[in-house]
């Protein structure tokens, strides 16, 4: 069953996916194993994003230092965070942006509206 999981990955993933559970087993069990069935539920569970940020998640946790409490889940979520920036990036707007239209002071600034099209035809009114 954990074959058909693996489908999706290249041979050169599928190589640095067992890597990963190795290290993953080294760093989070005392048996140092990690049993097929809990390998592939945590592949499942990843099969909504994409392999590439799969992959390049599985990376960033097996550069970091080994800490306890850093698990599977540490490694979803980073996985998890990996694929919004993605997402982000393609809609061209960077990690942490908002649509708001305010300056530092809370002032609306209209030129930036107009710009994007982001106003209303009664904030066109003159009321002197």
């Amino acid at each position: 069953m954990l074959d058909e999981v693996l489908l999706r990955y290249t041979p050169a993933q599928r190589h640095e996916i067992n890597e990963f559970f190795r290290v993953l087993a080294l760093r989070t069990r005392k048996s140092k194993r990690i049993s097929e069935s809990r390998r592939e539920n945590i592949l499942r569970s990843w099969e909504k994003y994409d392999a590439e940020t799969v992959i390049d998640g599985m990376r960033v946790f097996m550069k970091m230092k080994p800490e306890t409490g850093k698990n599977e889940k540490y490694v979803s979520g980073i996985i998890r965070n990996k694929h919004k920036s993605r997402e982000a990036a393609l809609n061209e707007r960077g990690p942490g942006h908002n649509n708001t239209f305010k300056s530092n002071n809370g002032i609306v600034e209209e030129g930036e509206r107009l710009k994007i099209g982001k106003i209303r035809e009664d904030d066109l009114e003159c009321g002197f």
